[in-house]
């Protein structure tokens, strides 16, 4: 964990700032949600002008119950506009600002917050750090070393969404004692469990059984049953389902299986065909060296890339590569 004094100067460092831009990365998921709403909203309380970038069009609505969330823009006005050449970006949750939608060199003042292996180093004062299970639980640290008093409900449901998703749900090997600790506190501070359970996970419409009957049939075994691999294509749903399409995650269905050891699932874009793949496992395989192998990132257990390329030698890319770390890990 990242030292009191650490946290302290860059957040006295953060809330010095005149302007703070906050930046999801692209597909973003419950972590960087919570991330950057539950800092922004702080650091607005303390008289910080900051905003939150989204610089894409995937909004996931199932953390629309998140304060300032329809505040969310994409940004892209600021690219080379001068007046905004002195504003604080803060990549967050998050390897690099590539990651983000936008480019590395298109902001001139930048800092990092995240919890991933490896990535861009922009300022000495980053705060970088694997070793917490969630950029959520490295954030409600430096909140509660600047003001513990000032994490209000709102903050605390942000936070504390993010801790639970990028957990499992607590389920998590990355799950340990810190985390327990700092959910009780968030929840002590306004976060309602139930409440933030509910709205991520149990608000489907009637296109997620189709969505959901679709991944199970796009399911394929390889090295003896030990990697999953899902296959799913929007041309493979009727048209009326096709705009749900990536709106639900299904990449763990298949690690419940008992001879499954790394669950591959190969998404094909909407819009131009590419492929974002993701990778989970269970502790013993190092997904993240794949993922890093084929240009992208993640942890240990949970990671991603996005691949340009026919399905089938896509296909073959990365079960080869699954297959080499399966045999590095002994299996």
């Amino acid at each position: 964990m990242i030292e009191q004094s650490r946290l302290k100067k860059t957040g006295r460092f953060i809330l010095e700032q005149k302007r703070v831009r906050l930046m999801l990365h692209k597909h973003p998921d419950g972590d960087v949600m919570g991330s950057c709403l539950g800092l922004a909203r702080f650091l607005a309380a303390k008289g910080v002008d900051v905003g939150v970038f989204g610089n894409f069009e995937d909004r996931p609505a199932k953390f629309d119950f998140l304060p300032g969330f329809e505040d969310i823009v994409t940004g892209r006005d600021e690219i080379g506009n001068a007046e905004f050449a002195d504003t604080l970006y803060m990549v967050v949750d998050s390897t690099g600002a590539d990651r983000t939608g936008f480019a590395e060199g298109d902001f001139r003042r930048q800092l990092r917050i995240d919890h991933h292996i490896g990535g861009a180093e922009y300022d000495d004062l980053d705060l970088v750090d694997t070793s917490y299970a969630a950029t959520t639980l490295l954030i409600a640290d430096l909140l509660r070393v600047l003001d513990e008093s000032a994490i209000d409900e709102g903050v605390a449901t942000c936070l504390y969404t993010g801790l639970m998703t990028d957990t499992g749900g607590f389920r998590y090997s990355s799950t340990d004692a810190h985390a327990f600790r700092t959910a009780a506190f968030l929840v002590e501070a306004g976060a309602d469990p139930a409440y933030c359970a509910n709205l991520v996970n149990d608000r489907r419409n009637p296109q997620y059984l189709t969505l959901l009957a679709n991944a199970i049939n796009s399911v394929s075994y390889h090295e003896d049953g030990k990697v999953a691999l899902l296959l799913l294509r929007p041309e493979d749903l009727p048209e009326a389902v096709r705009p749900e399409f990536g709106k639900d995650e299904f990449i763990n269905l298949p690690r419940s299986l008992e001879s499954v050891r790394v669950v591959v699932q190969m998404k094909k874009s909407l819009k131009d065909g590419d492929w974002k793949v993701g990778f989970r496992g269970k502790g013993e395989v190092n997904v993240q060296a794949v993922a890093a192998d084929l240009g992208g990132g993640g942890h240990f257990s949970a990671s991603g890339c996005e691949l340009v390329g026919p399905q089938d030698e896509t296909m073959e890319r990365v079960l080869a590569r699954v297959a080499q770390a399966l045999r590095e890990a002994g299996l």
